[in-house]
């Protein structure tokens, strides 16, 4: 069977030769059969010719040079300083969101300098009820929201507990006096 180019007609064995016997990668079969490599990839899968494995296609080759050095230019393997990887941290991240992410269904603000930070950021809910009551809030304090939406962070959806524990009993309360209610019917 003969394969149509615009120079010169080739049958397909001259595709396999060059493919397997002699080495050469799509493109270089496409360039001198004046295809593009995604051409000669669809005639290859046509007529059921497997392509070589990555390590297959690597025997024998090794990279010039100039390659070399454009790989070593490309800042692969370079350790960033700790000066370096503070100029990128935050607001001067290339990936920069504006500071709020979700984290467990809470939403979480990027406040480096907060005493009680995790990894950079602290819990918005926290955050707005410190600045309500004027101070930070000691890692005991545990703040509820009313309508159990963890998303709705306005103050009026907030209240404080003094600890966690006065918060669980609050809610165990609250699932009681509902079961009540559902029990009774009013």
């Amino acid at each position: 069977m003969e394969i149509k180019s615009m120079k010169k007609q080739y049958k397909i064995t001259d595709i396999e030769r060059m493919y397997y016997e002699e080495k050469k990668s799509l493109p270089e079969i496409a360039r001198y059969l004046g295809y593009t490599p995604s051409g000669i990839h669809k005639i290859m899968i046509r007529h059921n010719l497997l392509r070589r494995t990555i390590s297959e296609s690597k025997i024998g080759k090794t990279l010039s040079l100039e390659h070399k050095q454009n790989i070593g230019d490309s800042g692969r393997g370079l350790k960033w300083t700790e000066e370096q990887k503070r100029q990128v941290r935050g607001i001067y991240h290339w990936n920069w969101k504006g500071g709020r992410k979700k984290d467990m269904g809470y939403i979480m603000i990027y406040n480096p300098e907060h005493p009680h930070n995790h990894h950079n950021y602290i819990q918005e809910h926290r955050f707005i009820m410190e600045q309500y009551v004027g101070r930070y809030l000691n890692p005991e304090e545990s703040v509820h929201h009313i309508n159990f939406d963890i998303t709705d962070n306005f103050i009026d959806n907030l209240h404080l507990f003094p600890t966690e524990a006065k918060h669980q009993k609050y809610h165990h309360f609250l699932k009681k006096s509902v079961m009540e209610v559902i029990e009774n019917g009013s």
